[in-house]
């Protein structure tokens, strides 16, 4: 059992998501984002650039604390992607 949870941990890491490259339907498998969120993290890229760290999810209405603390060991932001 011990052997299990070492490997889920590593398989967690490698599923780190890019929130520059990331499409709506990869964005969708974090936990609490659906359809709308995605989009709007899509857009919020679009109208503003990249993300240069993974706390910029605050500024999009409907990501606050709370939803951010569930999302941040997901997701990465290394500045680089597509606008």
């Amino acid at each position: 059992k011990a052997g299990e949870t070492a490997s889920a941990m590593t398989e967690t890491e490698k599923t780190m998501l890019e929130l520059n490259t990331a499409d709506k339907e990869e964005l969708m498998t974090l936990p609490g984002i659906g359809e709308k969120l995605a989009e709007a993290i899509l857009d919020h890229r679009k109208a503003n650039g990249i993300f240069r760290k993974p706390e910029e999810l605050l500024e999009i209405p409907g990501i606050g604390e709370k939803r951010f603390e569930a999302l941040k060991g997901r997701i990465t932001a290394n500045g680089k992607g597509t606008t």
